[in-house]
């Protein structure tokens, strides 16, 4: 089985460039796609996956909700941990 597309959110571009890309990837017939966040690009994500639900594509669920850590080296040198939101989403049935 492939690997469903990835998008990863951030912070620093608004909300409605992930549901566009989103809603792209899904009109160009894709059946999964993964929405990958970090730390506080997490509520990014979340408002995301709403905003196609509730305006844009009644059709999508969320298959399946994977909370993880990674450690990332910050401008100082150190390591520190931060946690990671990936959302994997179908587009299914419902209405």
């Amino acid at each position: 089985m492939n690997q469903p597309k990835l998008v990863i959110v951030g912070t620093s571009k608004p909300v409605l460039n992930y549901v566009t890309a989103c809603i792209t990837l899904f009109n160009n017939g894709e059946k999964r796609i993964k929405i990958r966040a970090r730390g506080r690009a997490i509520n990014v994500a979340v408002e995301v996956v709403q905003l196609l639900q509730s305006r844009f594509m009644r059709d999508v669920e969320i298959r399946v909700a994977n909370i993880d850590r990674d450690t990332v080296v910050g401008r100082d040198g150190l390591p520190f941990k931060v946690v990671v939101l990936e959302l994997e989403l179908i587009r299914g049935k419902r209405v």
